[in-house]
């Protein structure tokens, strides 16, 4: 009786040899067996090769993609400071061309002044007034001014 009754009693049988192995030596069938056993510890070895180039493969293709993520996320962030840095600097240029539009008008109001000025001297230069004081101002020769 079998030690575990739940278990299907196990039937002693024999592998029937295939024909034309019963004239093989046993020794030759170990051996071949032997061979059969390197083939396929081989064969597992090459697999687990396979399954670790693979593993490695899809580690390589993660570790790319997260340098291709993190340099589009370093090429965003210089993009944004750049941009905040052209925006001031654009604030700036405009601040600056309104300070020159104002210095312009300054200058064209300095000139207009001075013009104007220019023009007052040489009217009152030419003013009959002006012309009789020239005397006294010392414009004749040979008069002590005390």
């Amino acid at each position: 009786m079998p030690k575990n009754s739940n278990a299907p009693a196990r039937k002693n049988t024999r592998l029937k040899a295939a024909p034309g192995l019963s004239d093989v030596p046993s020794e030759a069938l170990e051996a071949e067996c032997r061979l059969l056993r390197e083939d396929i510890a081989q064969l597992q070895a090459r697999l687990e090769q396979r399954v670790l180039d693979a593993a490695l493969g899809q580690s390589a293709a993660e570790a790319a993609q997260n340098r291709q993520t993190l340099t589009e996320e370093r090429g965003a962030n210089r993009e944004a400071v750049l941009g905040a840095g052209l925006l001031a600097l654009a604030a700036q240029r405009d601040e600056l061309a309104g300070q020159v539009t104002q210095m312009k008008a300054d200058l064209e109001a300095a000139e207009a002044d001075r013009a104007a000025a220019r023009a007052e001297i040489k009217t009152i230069h030419n003013s009959r007034s002006w012309k009789i004081a020239r005397l006294m101002r010392g414009g004749r020769p040979g008069l002590n001014r005390r």
